[in-house]
């Protein structure tokens, strides 16, 4: 890439660029080849733009050349939860409906990280309780297989993240690396049975689910709220597209009551807080005892893991499973043997 004018030109002109040479681009970064300058020009261009299809797929298509996802054993029958943040402020839906998928005897492996977009990221919550994310795969298995559930650890994502990371230094990488972030769901570094993956605008949706499609991706459920949140929320119209080999699936449903007082009143009651607030919650949602719209709102995205898991054959029916986990409180004795499980690790370190 000798010209390298040309190429942030064409970039900020939204000029189509050949698919070829963005992912030699990122085989550059990766391999030193570029100035953090140069890195921080072109993320910025991104971060600034609406997702480009062909930008998005070079980036994927060069991560999936250059790091094959791993398979664990204990993963290959485990689902995620997972979202890219930004709309409207909730707590950790998706880290407390891991918990309840795991009691219906599902396997998860979850992955996530610290806050980006909100006050409370998923790593946040679970140093809170006293969770420990495993630091190698052994550990992971282990975790799995013992549990039910485990966490994907930071340092199994590709390496091209955290060399794009260090380069904005010290500028914010929320702030530079957003095209970077909206991609995170999709880069769980381990092969999955399927995945829950919240977005949280329609048009980035519909990026993230055709780019699935078409780097082959298998059984990914792709769930959207009408209010602006990357969840399932249980207050008007939400949004799925299932992308699977056997055929893609879109459709609607609209749970709970519409109208702006009701979106206003669920918004209030699904607020989230501090990562210590958050992780007090998460216990309440999973002994029952919490706003009726919280146990909702886990059960639907909860219910959509049973259904990408295949534990069951409609959301309906995952969903009511999920109700009755939460009813029963199976959930918090996940968490609680979760945290048995990393204290016994700290013991044995």
């Amino acid at each position: 890439m000798a010209n390298h004018d040309a190429f942030l030109a064409a970039l900020m002109h939204h000029q189509p660029l050949d698919m070829e040479e963005m992912i030699a681009f990122w085989h550059q970064v990766d391999c030193g080849e570029h100035s953090p300058q140069m890195i921080v020009a072109v993320l910025s261009v991104m971060s600034s733009q609406p997702l480009s299809m062909n930008l998005v797929l070079s980036f994927l298509h060069y991560v999936q050349q250059a790091y094959p996802k791993t398979r664990l054993p204990s993963a290959l029958a485990a689902v995620n939860i997972v979202g890219t943040g930004g709309g409207v402020n909730t707590f950790n839906i998706s880290t407390t409906a891991a918990f309840v998928t795991a009691a219906a005897g599902v396997p998860v492996l979850k992955s996530g990280s610290r806050a980006y977009s909100s006050r409370s990221g998923s790593q946040d919550v679970l140093d809170r309780l006293g969770i420990r994310v495993p630091g190698n795969d052994a550990v992971l298995e282990e975790m799995i297989q013992t549990l039910g559930i485990g966490f994907a650890p930071v340092a199994r994502y590709p390496a091209l993240c955290r060399k794009l990371a260090l380069a904005c230094q010290p500028l914010s990488f929320r702030l530079v690396g957003q095209f970077i972030n909206r991609l995170g769901p999709l880069l769980c570094p381990f092969e999955l049975k399927g995945q829950v993956t919240g977005v949280s605008n329609p048009e980035l949706m519909n990026v993230l689910a055709c780019a699935t499609h078409e780097l082959t991706q298998d059984n990914v459920l792709f769930v959207h709220a009408g209010v602006g949140a990357d969840e399932l929320l249980p207050t008007g119209h939400n949004v799925c597209w299932w992308v699977q080999h056997k055929g893609d699936r879109q459709w609607n449903d609209t749970f709970g009551q519409a109208g702006k007082e009701a979106y206003t009143a669920a918004l209030r009651a699904l607020a989230g807080g501090s990562p210590s607030e958050n992780a007090a919650r998460l216990q309440r949602v999973l002994a029952g005892d919490d706003e009726a719209e919280a146990l909702e709102a886990v059960a639907l995205n909860a219910g959509a893991a049973l259904l990408v898991a295949g534990r069951v054959d409609s959301l309906s029916k995952g969903i009511s499973l999920a109700r009755r986990i939460l009813h029963s409180g199976e959930g918090l004795g996940v968490l609680q043997r979760t945290q048995h499980f990393c204290r016994q690790l700290r013991e044995r370190a």
